[in-house]
């Protein structure tokens, strides 16, 4: 008697732990979160506490993932600090289906490259360019150069620069350029005096945050303005050690500032230092680790 072909499926997700973890060894960091993550929820809880998937998030990385993701529509930068200028702007021209983009906190990104983020990522509607505090250049140059890489993202909707040097001149470039815009946060962006012109100009802007309008719910560290000359620069520091994690969201929208994403494909990488205590440095500096989020969403992945 011929035997029955049998019906039963296996259950990725009760795979043991030792042997997801090999198979992420196995993938490496990329082809873990292109490909490993999508299989079902437990591989994604996995891959998030998983501590030997700790990785750089670098420049070869950023690359990659561009290579593979070029349909990816939301991407998050925070903090990376491994991830230098001209790495970014390889990686982002090969993005050019981006609507949302966040550069927050990271300080080897340069305004140059937001030049090439207005030519390159045409589709973009919400733009987020955030620092931790206010620095004024003495060079005019300095201060609009971001502000006219923006004015070539005509389809903007949503723009926050938090921190920002751009004067007067580069936000009514903005203002003029991007018809669309909606929500419009300039906080802590002091070289912008809002005279009458630019209140004019801002009157149809339903959500409007101004340079004096309070920090409270930034999600980053407030720090001081700094006033210096253009040749001097301050020194950063990096830290060397960093933590991955895939996280999956259960809320029907996620809110991130003021921006409401949509269940898109959605990249974010987040290094900012979280402290072991609030407020307190710890006093091991090995235990201190950086958080790297990522988080893809399946949708018009090539």
């Amino acid at each position: 008697m011929m035997g029955v072909a049998s019906t039963e499926t296996r259950d990725w997700a009760e795979l043991p732990w030792d042997a997801l973890t090999t198979v992420y060894g196995k993938l490496g960091l990329a082809g873990t979160l292109v490909g490993a993550v999508h299989v079902c929820s437990s591989w994604r809880r996995a891959a998030a506490h998983e501590p030997t998937l700790i990785r750089s998030g670098d420049d070869g990385l950023l690359l990659s993932l561009a290579q593979r993701l070029s349909s990816l529509r939301i991407l998050r930068l925070v903090s990376c600090f491994s991830i230098s200028n001209e790495g970014f702007i390889e990686a982002i021209q090969k993005l050019t289906l981006l609507e949302e983009l966040e550069i927050s906190l990271c300080k080897n990104i340069l305004p140059e490259a937001i030049e090439v983020v207005g030519k390159a990522c045409s589709c973009l509607k919400r733009f987020r360019l955030s620092n931790d505090r206010f620095y004024c250049f003495e060079d005019e140059y300095s201060n609009n150069q971001e502000a006219r890489g923006i004015s070539a993202m005509l389809e903007l909707r949503s723009l926050q620069l938090f921190g920002n040097n751009l004067n007067n001149q580069g936000l009514t470039s903005i203002l003029d350029n991007c018809p669309h815009l909606e929500f419009l946060d300039i906080r802590n962006c002091f070289n912008v005096n809002m005279d009458t012109a630019l209140q004019v100009k801002c009157a149809r802007i339903e959500t409007l945050r101004l340079p004096d309008d309070s920090t409270v719910g930034y999600e980053f560290p407030v720090k001081s303005p700094i006033r210096y000359c253009s040749n001097f620069a301050p020194d950063y520091i990096c830290e060397e050690h960093w933590a991955i994690s895939i996280f999956e969201e259960d809320e029907d929208d996620y809110l991130y500032g003021e921006f409401y994403p949509p269940e898109e494909d959605l990249l974010e990488i987040d290094d900012t230092p979280r402290l072991e205590e609030d407020g307190e440095i710890p006093e091991d500096e090995e235990s201190m680790m950086l958080d790297y989020y990522a988080t893809l969403d399946e949708t018009g992945l090539v």
